[in-house]
């Protein structure tokens, strides 16, 4: 009797399920998803300081600040783009 063997992993970038609806509807729930993250954010931050979010271009933000509330916000979104992928491509059924 032979032992059953794991299946091989999916190639790199290729998606196991989901289809061409996923497709469509993937970028546009984590553009989404993306929207209410950063909005969620944005208003706890401000809740949390009284100041809105430090940007970029604000002489009165400290370079800190600035690169602190970049490096949550990417990591917040990035979280939100791996979440909805494999949701997305997630096999049905």
């Amino acid at each position: 009797m032979t032992e059953p063997t794991e299946a091989a992993p999916a190639a790199a970038g290729s998606s196991s399920g989901g289809g061409a609806a996923a497709k469509v509807i993937a970028p546009l729930a984590t553009f989404a998803a993306s929207w209410v993250v950063r909005k969620a954010m944005e208003s706890v931050y401000h809740r949390r300081t009284g100041h809105e979010p430090p940007k970029a271009n604000d002489p009165d933000a400290s370079m800190r600040q600035v690169i602190v509330w970049a490096v949550a916000t990417a990591a917040a979104l990035a979280v939100v783009n791996v979440v909805v992928d494999r949701l997305a491509s997630r096999p049905k059924g």
